[in-house]
């Protein structure tokens, strides 16, 4: 090696030392938007915030947004290999509940499928390289948010067109996955040009097929004669997604942008309660949004920010579900669509002593209410019974909010030391009514860099259309037009901060109330259908500790989440009683750790997570003892992942060349999710991704 490539060398350790060095200080002064709707650094915003950067989406190799919240503390995902229900701080959606227990949003813009309240955390998502960081926020935030800003929001940020310098960049990804003996397969692409020194546009493509044939289903412990017997077949999950942004900025200091969103969301369905292993089921959703914003400051302290969203979405024609219909038909197809309208605008302005936000949202969706056509095979016969449609239905709701901050020392020089911030929001919908939310919290700097934070927030989700009206199949669920929403109320007390060069630590304890949490109960002892009631009040109180290091070429993270979680129950003749939740474990502890070797072009990443035990679902626990009804629990699992990949590898015309390959479930762990109709749902063993990625 002669001088000057020592010196190039050199030069590059130091600058990847350099930004190992300040990468916690960067996380800790990384701006957030989703606290207040306005800019702040993580460490002074007011809610329990986990920011996930693009940088480290890439050191660890993720590929979703599912896989981007495996490491977040008191968040846990149960999966069908379908979709993902997520639960926070011991709460989950339970059954069919598709993670709509939080708001899911694009740059503030809600992506769920709407007949159902539905998200979609897999790759049907967005493509992984449009994201430059995800805002997970945990507690009520209705106040704000309106409607479904139940028990958190998770708010992806992507790159904008106009942050790049460079003419042109953007990536091509190519990779495949294995799982025992079924591959998949991966293609992406991602593109930024500069049109002219004004415009600027953005375009990703992704799509990720996941094939797991052969998983068997696992039977409850405590059964005889086991429900279900056998193993997935032609079972696989297709993510498909597409997103686009076009930035204009006019010379009298405002700005327009376009984006637009396609997902596109496919799969076998065996492990469904409706249709557990049955061949010929298979999902099938698409929906879309696209919106246009325009932004104007006025002056140096107020800005003016509003949109118009078109959304829409259905099944596609591709898709076949049995649902129940052994006897009553080979298979059917959903029709229900829905067609909406978002408008937004809200005002903030800054001044010495604080800031304010004044805001409007208003929605109208129409919403096409769900009905079954019912299909029958003869030889090569197909036949179709008659159906009675419900017809179309209007959802409207209008959301009026004020959020104002106060600096109480603006006088003096430590002017920011404290500031409290009080928030509330008004909400009519025409089919559920009025609803109220309020926000209160104070953020105090303890020291340095140190903030200790007291936060209140109430929450509300509304009642999904197809819960209010559907025409209900045999042994299916059937609409409840008297169902309220659903409301929520945090307490938090928390601590965060950076305490030394390259350490931040965080900790908080939390108290949080449902009430009228909807289940699903028996329509009456003769019936096999199920209706959902505001039925449970819960109580959840618990802890989360965090913490991250980084030093040179290394790096490493830790938190651990404890709660405790209980439902308000009565029996007859044993009176009001409490009963721990389901589904969701009591300790959750997750870490990672990476190091990247400059001089060989080469990164580790090993991330694991220990899951504690978690109960059974209230429909598994009285298929598994019809007679006593005693819980049974699925135990403890220790899951961990390696990812490998080139680090500052350079290739054709110098443009960086990323090779990744990950093991997840490096121990080969044999686990299983909670279940809902007299089965359990078994993890994927261990299994294989490989990357290829090539900046263009």
């Amino acid at each position: 090696m002669n001088a000057t490539q020592a010196q190039i060398q050199g030069l590059g350790e130091l600058q990847f030392s350099i930004a190992a060095l300040n990468q916690e200080a960067v996380i800790q002064e990384q701006e957030v938007v989703t606290a207040t709707k306005i800019a702040q650094t993580l460490k002074e915003a007011p809610a329990t915030i986990t920011v996930i950067t693009a940088e480290e989406i890439k050191q660890r190799g993720y590929s979703s947004l599912s896989d981007v919240l495996q490491g977040v503390a008191g968040i846990y995902q149960l999966t069908d290999h379908t979709n993902v229900n997520l639960g926070v701080r011991g709460v989950n959606g339970g059954l069919r509940a598709n993670s709509r227990i939080i708001k899911l949003m694009i740059n503030g813009q809600q992506v769920a499928f709407r007949p159902y309240n539905a998200n979609f955390l897999t790759e049907s998502l967005i493509p992984i390289q449009m994201i430059k960081r995800v805002e997970v926020l945990r507690g009520a935030s209705s106040a704000l948010f309106g409607a479904n800003a139940y028990l958190g929001v998770i708010n992806v940020i992507t790159h904008q067109p106009r942050d790049y310098r460079e003419a042109q960049t953007g990536e091509v990804r190519l990779g495949g996955n294995k799982l025992g003996d079924n591959y998949g397969e991966e293609y992406s692409l991602y593109l930024t040009r500069q049109l002219t020194t004004k415009t600027a546009v953005s375009v990703a493509f992704n799509n990720t097929v996941q094939r797991f044939d052969g998983l068997e289903v696992q039977n409850l412990p405590d059964r005889i004669t086991p429900l279900y017997s056998g193993k997935t077949k032609d079972a696989y999950r297709l993510g498909r997604s597409f997103y686009t942004e076009v930035n204009h900025r006019f010379d009298n200091n405002a700005l327009f942008s376009f984006d637009a969103s396609v997902q596109h969301h496919e799969g076998n369905a065996g492990f469904k309660d409706w249709g557990v292993l049955e061949e010929g089921n298979y999902l099938n959703y698409a929906h879309f949004y696209a919106r246009g914003r325009y932004e104007r400051n006025f002056g140096k302290n107020t800005v003016w920010k509003s949109s118009v969203t078109w959304a829409a979405g259905s099944p596609a024609d591709a898709e076949r579900l049995t649902l129940n219909q052994r006897d009553f038909g080979d298979w059917v197809e959903r029709k229900v669509n829905f067609n909406a309208l978002d408008f937004s605008t809200y005002l903030n302005t800054d001044f010495k002593a604080g800031n304010l936000t004044a805001g409007v949202d208003y929605t109208t969706d129409k919403q096409q209410l769900l009905v079954f056509e019912r299909y029958f095979q003869d030889g090569e016969n197909i036949g179709m019974a008659a159906y009675d449609p419900l017809g179309a239905k209007r959802f409207n709701n209008i959301g009026v909010y004020l959020q104002g901050i106060y600096y109480p020392f603006h006088d003096t020089l430590d002017n920011r030391r404290l500031y409290m911030m009080t928030g509330i929001r008004y909400d009519h919908h025409n089919i559920y009514g009025d609803v109220l939310n309020y926000r209160l919290a104070a953020v105090y700097r303890l020291y340095r860099q140190l903030y200790v934070k007291a936060i209140y927030g109430t929450s509300f989700m509304a009642p999904a259309p197809t819960q209010l009206y559907r025409v209900s199949l045999p042994a299916d669920v059937i609409g409840n037009e008297e169902l309220k929403p659903e409301r929520a109320r945090t307490m938090e007390l928390a601590l965060n901060g950076e305490i030394s060069q390259g350490i931040t630590l965080s900790a908080n304890i939390y108290y949080t109330r449902v009430d009228d949490k909807v289940e699903l109960v028996r329509q009456d002892a003769a019936s096999l259908n199920v209706i959902p009631v505001n039925k449970a009040t819960i109580h959840s109180k618990g802890i989360e500790l965090g913490g991250r290091y980084s030093y040179k070429s290394f790096w490493t993270y830790g938190n651990m989440s404890y709660q405790h979680s209980t439902y308000d129950k009565y029996m007859h003749f044993v009176g009001n009683y409490k009963e721990h939740t389901r589904l969701y474990p009591g300790w959750m502890t997750k870490a990672g750790v990476g190091y990247a070797l400059s001089q060989y072009k080469v990164a580790a990443t090993l991330e694991g997570q220990w899951i504690g035990e978690r109960l059974s679902s209230e429909q598994n626990i009285v298929l598994n003892d019809a007679v006593n009804e005693n819980p049974y629990a699925l135990g403890a699992y220790t899951l961990m992942n390696l990812y490998l990949s080139t680090h500052n590898l350079k290739f054709i015309h110098g443009k960086e060349l990323r090779i990744g390959f990950k093991v997840n479930n490096l121990l080969n762990t044999s686990y299983a999710f909670p279940g809902f109709k007299g089965y359990d749902i078994p993890g994927f063993g261990r299994n294989y991704q490989l990357t290829i990625a090539h900046a263009i």
